[in-house]
């Protein structure tokens, strides 16, 4: 029966596919963050727009047919389709006109706007979606403008702006750019105003001969593009020819302009089409907009948007997106680079051909610089300063920079330098050519460049730093420079010569510059921006005698009012605010305003200006530039520190945690809650020991009479070993407890333990009894050492990463201070008496009941409830708590789910083992490991002890213990100047640093105490190195282990990793407590373990007790030199990914070769194709060895059936695999075993599958007898 079934279900599926037809199965199996729709499952082909323009409401309204194919026969039986949907009011939804049902719901973000889910049924054939709907007035795709705010002041004005995810407030669609789709429209409008779009007009426009009655425009694109580039404006209009197949729009006052400036655009065009291949989209014209649209251009097929203040470069760049954008699309924008990389590119060459080759290498220089620049702005390793950044919960507009423009042309450029320049432009015509109206991924991209220029392209290009690495530029290009040393020249007089009194040099200046090029003169007033403040004398100047504040080229207009604003020069302030008015391109209006508001004194006026202007911005530039000058109620981490910032970044620092009071509030919380106890529990036991020793004989001597002395010492021993005793065990469970329960409800569990502990102990001289000291101490232990392991793993995730290392060390800075209030707690005149010690004992009973009374306030943490708990709304809710900006949450999201994808699929709970079998786990674990012995056996006991005793050799034998409390007022100091170095100067110096601090400190000790006797002033020479010792205790070693094993470990492996450490600390404390004293044999608290070899030691150490430490410090310094990596400001994946690299020595990139193989069926070989290839870090943010695997298949149904082996592909690969079936769902695979060698490398037969492969998901291999991990990704091209 179930054979019957399914041989009913395959014939089934073979007549749907073979409706599908093969161009329908080119969707690209990749994930847009941006969207919430499901085109794999539901594919738009072509869509019917039927519109109504209504000036008067300020809103669209009609409807959508759209037009789509099933794509997955099994998945087509889920009856929902999934539609992008924003500011739309939905009235009615049908299918053949049958009403059924919808629903709208939240996104899974936001900002991202509402999913429009429709039941559509089981569809098995191409159908037709009819929705019925309204925009709304604050729709952000429609900026409508009234009849004053454009240039004629006759008529209303309406024009769209949809890239990059703004379609979804026009029409309901799959708002993402690898689906693409023809369309036809019809658009009501009233008589008064010309209707255009982006496609070919299919009748006149329409005017009619009723004045009141309304025209009827009719547009249809008969070639597929996505949802951004679909493009409506109305208005007042005239036309005028500009080219054989070219006209200009405009306003009919500004068309003579317009007429005049783009006349140059058919030969642009047949430039373009010599590089390119021919233009398919027909026609190409020219819409000047009003000042208010926020882009120089827009790239609409058929139909570019212009500014009225765009330059004939605009156009150029404009013209070379009909091929790169618009005919070959970026598959997602965290891919925009593969749209405007190549159009900047694309855009030189053009200008090349008509202009020169000095003039394209001008153009690259200018580009290089803006790039420069850009970088400069972003803070130091900003995800969005990437070429290819996540996208995951940040919305486009707030991604936007000039990254993936002038990055990705330099890196075209750079091939076209190593390769050859008439190799790429082949390879460019060929490119365009073979992905011509479909959307593509830079690993699609790779592929294609690998094909034809050759697989050796794959190791010889640092795909890492080019795609993946934040700021980082790995090459600069090479020009003649013949056009800009004449430049040079000229920025180099007017920063150093006052033009003014200097005539000759403003003649030379005004002569030279009459003569420049365009962008000759953008690149000197560049090169000046970079010498900003410049004299206001030769401002005045400049300006009388170049007129640049009234110049035509926006560019020059643009970076003329940055440099006097930046130079705070009065007189011109006015200027720039006539040009910031008078234009809407936010690359020009953002930067304008944060210059203003750098400006302390004018930052009201520029605010006052964006109030009065604000109803003529266009809606996405208003709501960035708002953000801009801080008129949200939320300080934003993110945004990019400006030119000439006033503000260094240490008061940067305290800004963000004085205004995020929830983040503080909770860091208080968690550190007095948890670390405060554990310092305190840790330093308290010293003053009342011997009060301690003598209560414990009072109390035998009225139980069974006088005690021995043994049994006396010994009890007091446990008293003192109880703590970290209970420590390890707490250290051993915490880490477990804490990724069960959480960051938040483990720190409250482990607060009752140390609650009834210290009342035990509290209560012992009530009870007179001794035994509830040491159960005390084993309790308050057991939760110190589970507060070790989880604090600094709280603070450190939910701190923003500029300030991570400052939280951790708040760690350490709650720990020592509690070590002194409880030396002073401890000093006989305030609790250190025989009637109080004891309250003394149990005072961590108060932070006990602060937390738990206010902790449940606090949230957990974001990290763990996103990578743990699995809840993205738990995550951004806990976010948004801690930081309080909506924007900033997005982010941070977003690279918590770059690290979820990094991390294992199913997150399965990570072996102990692994950690050791896995060579750059177990280098990461060491280095961790160091660090904690570094902190113990530092020689910081010894030190502490010896102050003592030295202040009491120079005479201050009552006041010894006042001065000892000096040496801890010290280390609490330096521990606080450390917040403030911690981010500016790094983990790995200040660790480091710290260490050869101490080993300088700890030789010059050692030979003042040697020689103490023979020259009476060394002894102050030993005090004084002892301040110096435990500064540089207090530096690094004695808080950063706590938090940077969190920094070195993803969440996968950062818990059994703490673990471990914590535990090594522990033990290690035990060994210095128990075994210090022990060699100075002269310590009250361990008489008990005395034997005569501890005598032996102290008869030949004496003085010289720091040499230990001395060799100690030497190789912990040593090991942590060549193994500890910087961390600061890096995210884990990126510090395993080095990790990696040292345990690989290093090695080049692992290229795997490919192999071809066919699958059997009923009908004969099917020609699948299956093709492999392996990557190092250097091309994949998914950590290495990476191994990308695609499947090619066709029909999708004969591959359930197939279970086939591979064997002996290709020369030195030997792969066996088997597909298995399960039906109904997607196929799953699985790797059974791996044989013989790839590539040097024996990939050994014991793979072991962590989840079941399933299509396009990502999935981690480990090999059991090797240290070598992979991740595959199976992607099935369809």
């Amino acid at each position: 029966m179930v054979e019957q079934e399914f041989k009913l279900l395959k014939n089934f599926a073979t007549a749907w596919i073979a409706d599908k037809g093969a161009a329908d199965l080119k969707l690209e199996p990749i994930d847009d963050p941006s969207s919430e729709s499901n085109p794999e499952l539901f594919l738009t082909q072509h869509v019917d727009f039927d519109w109504k323009v209504d000036f008067d409401a300020k809103v669209v309204s009609g409807c959508v047919k759209l037009h789509l194919m099933p794509m997955d026969f099994f998945a087509s039986c889920r009856d929902t389709l999934r539609l992008d949907i924003k500011d739309i009011n939905v009235s009615r939804i049908h299918i053949n006109n049958e009403p059924v049902e919808f629903t709208v719901d939240a996104g899974s973000y936001h900002n991202l706007g509402n999913v429009l889910s429709i039941n559509v049924g089981l569809q098995t054939s191409r159908f037709v979606v009819v929705i019925e709907y309204c925009t709304m007035p604050q729709s952000s795709a429609l900026q409508w403008l009234d009849a004053q705010m454009t240039a004629d002041k006759k008529q209303p004005f309406l024009f769209t702006q949809c890239q990059a995810i703004h379609a979804r407030s026009l029409f309901p669609c799959q708002d993402t750019p690898r689906v693409k789709f023809t369309f036809s429209a019809g658009v009501l409008a009233p008589p008064e105003v010309t209707v255009l779009m982006g496609a070919h007009r299919s009748t006149p426009s329409g005017h009619c001969d009723e004045l009141e009655k309304p025209s009827i425009h009719y547009f249809h694109q008969d070639i597929p593009i996505p949802s951004y580039l679909v493009a409506l404006a109305c208005g007042e209009l005239d036309y005028a020819r500009i080219g054989q197949r070219s006209f200009v729009w405009a306003e009919p006052s500004v068309l003579p302009w317009a007429k005049a400036e783009f006349e140059g655009v058919d030969d642009m065009i047949a430039v373009a089409e010599s590089l390119c291949g021919d233009y398919e989209w027909g026609v190409y014209d020219i819409l000047v907009l009003p000042p208010s649209f926020p882009y120089g251009g827009m790239e609409n097929p058929c139909l570019t948007f212009a500014g009225d203040k765009s330059l004939t470069s605009v156009i150029a760049h404009e013209i070379a997106h009909s091929w790169t954008g618009n005919l070959v699309t970026n598959a997602n924008w965290e891919h925009f680079w593969l749209n405007e990389g190549h159009t900047k590119y694309v855009e030189g060459l053009i200008l090349e051909r008509l202009y020169g080759t000095d003039y394209r290498e001008l153009f690259i220089e200018l580009g290089y610089e803006e790039l420069l620049v850009c970088l400069e702005e972003f803070k130091e390793g900003h995800p969005l300063a990437k070429m290819v950044p996540c996208l995951k919960g940040i919305h486009t507009d707030d991604a936007f920079s000039i990254v993936p423009y002038q990055k990705g042309s330099l890196f075209l450029y750079f091939l076209e330098n190593k390769y050859g320049k008439a190799a790429v432009l082949s390879w460019l015509k060929s490119y365009i050519s073979h992905f011509r109206r479909h959307s593509l991924s830079t690993r699609v991209w790779i592929e294609f460049l690998a094909a034809h220029l050759g697989k050796n392209i794959l190791q010889e290009i640092d795909w890492n730093t080019w795609l993946y690495h934040a700021g980082s530029i790995p090459w600069v290009p090479k020009t003649n420079r013949k056009l800009s040393s004449v430049v040079d020249k000229v920025a180099e007089r007017i920063k150093n010569t006052p033009l003014g009194s200097d005539a000759e040099s403003a003649a030379y200046v005004r002569s030279q510059y009459e003569t420049m090029l365009p962008l000759q003169r953008q690149l000197l007033w560049r090169r000046l921006l970079k010498c900003v403040p410049l004299s206001h004398d030769n401002l005045l100047v400049l300006n009388n005698m170049l007129a640049v504040s009234t110049s035509k080229n926006a560019e020059i207009r643009f970076l003329w009012s940055l440099i006097v604003l930046y130079s705070q020069y009065l007189p011109g302030v006015d200027g720039a605010l006539e040009f910031l008015n008078s234009q809407g391109r936010m690359k020009y209006t953002r930067p304008i305003y944060k210059a203003l508001v750098a400006w302390p004194s004018i930052k009201q006026q520029a605010i006052n200006n964006y109030k009065a202007n604000k109803q003529y911005m266009h809606p996405t530039t208003a709501k960035l530039v708002e953000k801009d000058i801080e008129l949200t109620e939320e300080f934003s981490l993110r945004s990019p520190r400006t030119i000439c910032t006033s503000s260094p970044r240490l008061i940067g620092m305290l800004r963000t945690l004085m205004v995020n009071f929830h983040y503080v509030f909770a860091t208080v919380v968690i550190v007095f809650g948890s670390s405060f106890q554990f310092g305190f529990q840790t330093g308290v036991i010293n003053s009342p020991l011997p009060l301690i020793e003598k209560f414990i004989q009072n109390i035998c001597i009225s139980r069974s009479g006088p005690p021995s002395s043994e049994f006396v010492q010994a009890m007091s021993s446990l008293v003192v070993a109880g703590f970290p005793i209970g420590g390890i065990f707490g250290a051993l469970f915490g880490g477990s407890v804490s990724n069960k329960m959480g960051r938040k409800l483990s720190l409250f569990i482990f607060n009752i333990p140390m609650a009834i502990g210290s009342l035990l102990m509290m209560a012992c001289q009530a009870a007179v009894s001794f035994e509830m000291i040491i159960v005390g101490r084993v309790l308050v232990g057991f939760a110190c050492g589970a507060f070790t392991g989880i604090a600094p793993v709280y603070l450190a995730e939910i701190a923003p990463v500029s300030i991570r290392g400052m939280s951790g060390i708040m760690h350490q800075l709650a720990i020592v201070s509690a070590i002194l209030v409880s030396q002073i707690l401890g000093l006989q005149e305030l609790m250190g008496s025989t009637k109080l010690w004891s309250y003394l004992l149990g005072l961590t009973i108060l932070p006990s009941v602060v937390l738990l009374l206010l902790f449940w306030i606090c949230p957990d943490s974001p990290r763990y409830i996103l990578l743990n708990s699995r809840d993205l709304e738990g995550a951004k809710s806990a976010l948004y708590w801690l930081r309080g900006d909506a924007e900033v949450v997005n982010e941070e999201i977003g690279e918590l789910l770059i690290e979820q994808d990094d991390g294992n699929e199913n997150h399965a709970k990570f072996p102990l083992k692994d950690l050791f079998r896995i060579k750059a786990l177990r280098l990461a674990l060491f280095v961790a490991v160091v660090a904690h012995l570094a902190q113990q056996f530092s020689g910081i006991n010894a030190a502490l002890f010896y102050s003592t005793s030295l202040f009491e050799s120079i005479g201050l034998t009552s006041q010894a213990v006042y001065a000892t409390l000096g040496v801890g007022s010290m280390i609490v100091v330096i521990t606080v100047v450390s917040i403030f170095l911690i981010e500016r100067v790094g983990r790995r110096i200040l660790l480091i640093g710290g260490l050869s601090m101490m080993l300088c400190s700890a030789v010059i000790i050692t030979i003042g105490l040697a020689l103490r006797n023979h020259a009476s002033g060394l002894v102050y020479l030993a005090i004084t190195f002892i301040y110096i010792f435990v500064g540089g205790f207090a530096i690094g070693p004695g808080s950063i282990p706590w938090f940077v094993v969190a920094e070195l470990f993803v969440q996968e492996t950062r818990d059994p990793a703490i673990v471990i450490t914590v535990i090594v600390n522990w033990l290690a404390q035990i060994v210095i407590s128990l075994g210090y004293p022990l060699l100075l044999a002269s310590s009250l608290i361990f008489r008990f373990f005395k034997t005569a070899l501890l005598f032996t030691l102290v008869k030949y150490l004496k003085d010289f007790s720091f040499m230990p430490f001395i060799g100690l410090l030497v190789i912990f310094i040593a090991l942590l030199y060549l193994y500890l990596p910087e961390t600061k400001g890096r995210p884990p994946c990126d510090v395993q990914e080095e990790f990696v690299r040292m345990a690989s020595g290093g090695g080049d990139d692992v290229a795997l070769g490919s192999y071809t193989r066919s699958l059997p069926s009923e009908n004969g070989d099917i020609g699948a194709t299956v093709s492999q290839m392996a990557l190092s870090p250097k091309l994949s943010r998914f950590k290495s060895p990476c191994m990308y695997a695609s499947l090619t298949y066709a029909p999708f149904i004969d591959v359930l059936e197939v279970e086939t082996s591979i064997h002996k592909v290709q020369s030195g690969i030997e792969i066996q695999e088997v597909v298995r079936p399960l039906f109904p769902s997607h196929p799953s695979f699985s790797i059974l075993s791996v044989g013989s060698t790839i590539s040097g490398h024996q990939i050994c037969s014991g793979y072991r599958v962590r989840k079941s492969f399933q299509i396009g998901c990502y999935r981690t291999l480990d090999c059991c007898t090797c240290d070598r991990m992979s991740r595959i990704l199976f992607l099935p091209r369809l």
